[in-house]
């Protein structure tokens, strides 16, 4: 029998990145949370990749949330404002991720649930959410459309918010086959009780396209605001092109006065649930 030899350059660099992971634990001010807001983003991934495979995920996320919730807190959330949180699936029952979010406001939180990790048993997830509910906690399900992972999700998570992939959203004023997707979609969400919202909107275009359509949705991308400190300001493009698009569009027939929590113009969106939530990242586009 032969011994096999571990490479000590790959343990090196294992016990090199668990002192960097280590090092921002104990030094949160090295964090700097960047907000965007969703008109009716996400970032360094890869320090979150380096904590998770040195055994810190949990705690690296759970400080991400702490320092996104002082910096919401210091600025002071807007009015009819939510925030929303990217937490894995597999971190969401973890005490350092549920202490994390305590000291907000549930009901102006939204937490997404990233589709970067397979789900093994819903059950349990749907399990682990159950006191984040309770409070008045509200989820959404991100990059839909972009696998069968992420449609999974939402058939058996039940989201307040379904978030549209980007790639079903870009170049969508010159793509008939994504304005179809929309519309299948659109009425999938208000079936199930749930808010669409088009990510990757980078166009005012593909935003006057979804302002057009009518539809109770909400929108993210560059061509709205760029990820900055509390709190970014909607460009006068997009406003422009909502403004446009929503003097040339048949009124929208209402559905409930919205109180979901919002940072554009108030017009009509679905009635939220306990299972919904809200976003400075986010106002309706009807």
């Amino acid at each position: 029998m032969v011994a096999r030899r571990r490479d000590p350059g790959v343990r090196a660099r294992g016990v090199a990145a668990r002192r960097r992971i280590a090092g921002i634990l104990s030094n949160p001010e090295l964090q700097r949370p960047v907000f965007q807001p969703i008109l009716s983003v996400r970032s360094p991934d890869r320090w979150f990749a380096e904590a998770t495979q040195v055994g810190l995920g949990p705690e690296f996320q759970a400080i991400a949330i702490e320092r996104i919730l002082a910096a919401a807190a210091a600025a002071g959330l807007p009015d009819q404002a939510f925030l929303s949180v990217n937490v894995s699936p597999r971190y969401l029952a973890h005490p350092a991720v549920s202490a994390a979010v305590a000291s907000v406001d549930p009901t102006s939180l939204v937490i997404e649930i990233t589709e970067e990790e397979t789900v093994e048993n819903y059950a349990t997830l749907r399990q682990a959410m159950t006191p984040y509910l309770d409070l008045g906690v509200r989820f959404a399900v991100d990059d839909a459309g972009a696998g069968f992972a992420s449609m999974r999700h939402v058939t058996e998570l039940g989201p307040a918010f379904v978030k549209l992939d980007a790639d079903l959203v870009r170049g969508m004023s010159s793509r008939r086959t994504l304005q179809a997707f929309l519309r299948a979609l659109n009425g999938f969400t208000i079936e199930i009780g749930a808010v669409l919202i088009a990510e990757g909107v980078e166009q005012a275009s593909d935003l006057a396209v979804l302002t057009e359509t009518g539809f109770p949705l909400m929108a993210q991308g560059y061509a709205i605001a760029r990820p900055g400190i509390p709190w970014p300001r909607v460009s006068a493009g997009a406003n422009q092109a909502w403004l446009t698009a929503s003097a040339s569009r048949p009124a929208a027939r209402p559905v409930n006065p919205t109180r979901s929590r919002t940072t554009g113009p108030q017009r009509s969106c679905p009635e939220p649930s306990r299972r919904r939530g809200g976003d400075p990242k986010a106002s309706p586009l009807v």
